[in-house]
């Protein structure tokens, strides 16, 4: 059942999406082979991708998604008051027309969002604000982005927003490494539309996967919204990790 994006979401029906979605954990993310140097996000979030809570927004929702993933980022690493939640994509429009950044016309609409909404998003939910870095598309990735990602990845570690303009597919980035002589980065793509993925399912159907940095469009510029949080826990995972005491064996990624 498809509802118009003017539908209100409670916090019981919120919190049942929340529960259902895959959970991606760090730790059962393998390397590309030979990998020397890497870093990647601490603690788990929840793969919010076109569709997940019965809004078809495929074609225009892919920034909201990764803007939600953040989010339960950083619900999973806080000791959450009943009243938070992921916002839903009705719940971002209303928030960025609040903070003045969208006329009202925005609510109910189709309209983009971005790394720049996705850092006022976090600072007006949770208190998390984020740095922003914009590379020109006659830049090169490695040399103006991968410092930056190695560095918050080692400090940080929340998962990052990443857009443009020709390539315009938000994406959500997880990790970086670097293996025979390229740098990847790891992608979590909000654009699969269907049910629930396993972890072994997002993987094979290269949903979340290595990508190397050559691999992007030198035509684009790209903006990347790096959440600067410490303080939210996610160092003892015991204490976000499920009940169940399932073996966490490395998953074979693609890279792309």
């Amino acid at each position: 059942m498809t509802f118009s994006i003017r539908e209100t979401t409670t916090t019981s029906q919120a919190m049942v999406i929340f529960s259902m979605l895959l959970c991606i954990w760090p730790d059962r993310i393998d390397m590309p082979t030979n990998a020397v140097q890497s870093a990647k996000v601490n603690g788990p979030s929840s793969f919010y991708h076109y569709g997940c809570d019965a809004v078809d927004d495929r074609g225009w929702g892919c920034g909201y998604r990764t803007i939600q993933t953040l989010c339960s980022w950083v619900l999973f690493g806080r000791v959450v008051d009943p009243s938070e939640e992921v916002p839903s994509l009705l719940r971002i429009q209303q928030e960025l027309v609040a903070l003045g950044d969208k006329q009202r016309v925005f609510i109910g609409s189709h309209e983009w969002v971005g790394s720049v909404e996705a850092s006022f998003l976090l600072d007006q939910l949770y208190g998390v604000q984020c740095r922003l870095i914009h590379v020109r598309c006659d830049e090169d990735l490695t040399e103006h982005v991968i410092p930056d990602l190695l560095h918050h990845f080692n400090n940080s570690r929340a998962p990052v927003m990443m857009g443009g303009n020709n390539d315009a597919a938000s994406k959500c980035v997880l990790g970086v490494c670097y293996s025979e002589n390229v740098y990847y980065i790891l992608i979590l793509d909000p654009h699969y539309y269907g049910p629930t993925l396993s972890i072994e399912e997002a993987c094979s159907g290269g949903w979340l996967a290595w990508r190397s940095i050559n691999s992007f469009d030198n035509n684009s510029f790209y903006n990347f919204c790096l959440p600067q949080s410490q303080t939210y826990g996610h160092g003892d995972s015991d204490k976000v990790r499920s009940q169940d005491n399932e073996e966490r064996t490395l998953i074979p990624m693609q890279c792309l």
